[in-house]
């Protein structure tokens, strides 16, 4: 599954959330293309785990791994870059 987002991000903290109907432990997959999570360009959020880093982008892919049994859920928190040609003349006097 891919999340897209509006603009590209400062940063991004991915955790695991369990498996959905809260049985056993599901691992996550987390890549930045479709085809890097389906073959071997990606790393795995254990139940529970998070990761967060300082990356650039647009979309990121996320995928139950292939040796769990269950569907993983996520949580995404994203801080997002703003272009400065979008600020209107008072926002600009408050920076």
């Amino acid at each position: 599954m891919g999340i897209s987002f509006p603009e590209v991000t400062r940063f991004i903290t991915i955790k695991n959330t369990g498996p959905d109907d809260g049985s056993a432990d599901s691992n996550l997959r987390v890549g930045f293309s479709n085809n890097g999570v389906g073959a071997s360009n990606y790393l795995i959020l254990a139940n529970q785990e998070s990761y967060s880093a300082d990356w650039r982008i647009m979309k990121v892919y996320l995928r139950t791994d292939s040796g769990s049994s269950y569907n993983a859920t996520a949580s995404i928190i994203a801080g997002l870059t703003v272009d400065p040609r979008e600020w209107d003349n008072a926002s600009r006097r408050l920076w």
